[in-house]
């Protein structure tokens, strides 16, 4: 039974590793905090047939006007014609028969690999367990003809799903409860000891007394956060470096047993 990703709507078939699959197996083990594994795998399979079609969005804007007639009888006002913008979407599209005996569909529109029915494939998909345990496919080759290609905008979502994120700006509270805590403190000290002063007096001296004390923590405690975020930014970008080292490596090693194959009846002969 197919299940469906959870980044993208292919179905993804079972990930069932053989044993030449097993020793291509990486994990992205990172020992930073907030840093989850990504796991890899790969698939192989043929393809069985392919089609090629455009779709055509149109969308218009703008137009309207008027027209009316005074008491004369003279007929004034205005038509505007509407805006019209159009593209043409290329898509492509091929089902797949793995080692496993499954078949599915693969929507490849995004990226300029040629397929036909006959060529051997290799898929390589991704997860993170735990926070996504499905996966998605990242990276498509055609063993037959050599081409390769890798989603971007998937490969950017797994790195998300594994990284730490970032934090948003001022996000900790502890700076607004020390205010609150000494402007009560400082409102009930200034009761007690100037009792012949009024209310508003009062509130304003506390309140200028613990923003005075509040501001140093709050300036530490945003410059915690920023190096956090640039913390955050630095991982994601080495954990994307890694991902695409990783994507390359298995791709490699898919189109060179592809051509070990290739060689070895030849060699017989």
């Amino acid at each position: 039974m197919l299940r469906r990703c959870a980044l993208c709507d292919l179905p993804a078939p079972s990930r069932r590793r053989d044993r030449s699959d097993r020793a291509l197996t990486m994990n992205l083990d990172n020992q930073a905090d907030g840093v989850a594994p990504v796991e890899l795998w790969t698939n192989r399979g043929e393809v069985i047939s392919d089609r090629k079609w455009s779709d055509t969005h149109v969308q218009s804007s703008g137009g309207g006007g008027y027209i009316n007639s005074d008491s004369t009888g003279h007929v004034q006002g205005y038509i505007a014609a509407p805006s019209v913008s159009g593209k043409v979407v290329q898509r492509h599209t091929c089902w797949v028969r793995y080692v496993d005996g499954k078949e599915a569909e693969r929507d490849i529109s995004a990226l300029d690999i040629p397929v036909r029915a006959g060529h051997q494939i290799a898929e390589v998909g991704g997860c993170v367990p735990g926070r996504d345990d499905k996966g998605v496919f990242l990276a498509f080759a055609n063993l037959t003809t050599g081409s390769h290609g890798v989603f971007s905008g998937r490969l950017q979502n797994v790195v998300l799903a594994s990284a730490p994120r970032e934090a948003a700006p001022f996000k900790s509270r502890v700076p607004l409860l020390i205010f609150l805590f000494l402007f009560i403190a400082v409102s009930l000290f200034l009761g007690h000891a100037l009792p012949r002063e009024g209310t508003g007096m009062i509130i304003g001296i506390s309140a200028v007394v613990a923003a005075v004390l509040t501001f140093p923590i709050a300036a530490i405690s945003a410059i915690r956060e920023r190096s956090k975020n640039r913390s955050a930014r630095s991982e994601r970008a080495r954990l994307l470096a890694k991902l695409e080292s990783d994507l390359a490596a298995r791709i490699d090693a898919a189109l060179a047993e592809a051509r070990n194959q290739k060689q070895s009846p030849a060699e017989s002969v």
